[in-house]
């Protein structure tokens, strides 16, 4: 079993909802801890990064997570974005309705497929493909 039982010290998960593994290392967003533990494939603790909060690096409800090359795509819902992360954790940038994002996105799912990243969207009901 990957993590180390229910809680919010290091390795410790509280509602992890999906996953994404690249190069033996398991990434899991934690919607209750507002963070992103990473994990060997065979269990062991890594490292984790975020917390709860809205400003750059910082998640609230991060649902699921996409790693696509060197960078991972985390649905942050309860902050209507797409938080873009190195794989070491360190912030890159993020997609909101005021940046590059159509409207108001409440992201759910994700996927990539190719060059593109499909991105489930409860708010308005669809799925955003970018590429």
């Amino acid at each position: 079993c990957i993590g180390n039982g229910r809680g919010s010290e290091p390795g410790q998960l509280r509602k992890p909802r999906r996953f994404a593994v690249s190069d033996g290392l398991v990434f899991v967003p934690d919607w209750d801890n507002d963070r992103v533990s990473v994990f060997r494939v065979d269990g062991g603790f890594v490292r984790a990064f975020g917390e709860q909060g809205d400003v750059d690096g910082q998640f609230s409800g991060p649902l699921d997570i996409a790693v696509v090359g060197e960078r991972m795509f985390v649905a942050d819902t309860s902050n209507f974005r797409l938080s873009v992360h190195l794989l070491d954790g360190k912030f890159v940038r993020s997609f909101t309705h005021d940046s590059l994002l159509p409207t108001n996105i409440y992201p759910g799912g994700l996927a990539v497929v190719g060059d593109q990243l499909f991105v489930t969207d409860f708010s308005n009901h669809c799925v955003h493909v970018f590429a």
